[in-house]
């Protein structure tokens, strides 16, 4: 794989990273919005439910903070990895 192509796969990866933690926070301060207001947030449908409860689905995070970090990693070591074909 040539360093211009590990360049472009690790932004992609970094840019994925980014993004998934970028939608992570989102959805937290919506759930966070939705409990402020008394109600439950449904995580199947991603709206806030102010009449019935709806159980907290925690391993979404897990999952996806994971993903990202690992996403990130690999990106990271992909842009820097050969450092000495940089100006």
């Amino acid at each position: 794989m040539s360093l211009t192509n590990q360049r472009v796969i690790g932004a992609i990866l970094l840019l994925a990273a980014t993004a998934l933690v970028a939608w992570q926070a989102w959805r937290f301060l919506a759930v966070d919005a939705c409990l402020d207001l008394g109600g439950s947030y449904d995580y199947v449908l991603g709206t806030c439910d102010l009449i019935n409860t709806h159980r907290y689905q925690s391993w979404v995070e897990v999952v996806l903070l994971g993903t990202a970090s690992l996403l990130a990693s690999v990106g990271t070591w992909l842009l820097v990895r050969d450092r000495s074909h940089w100006v």
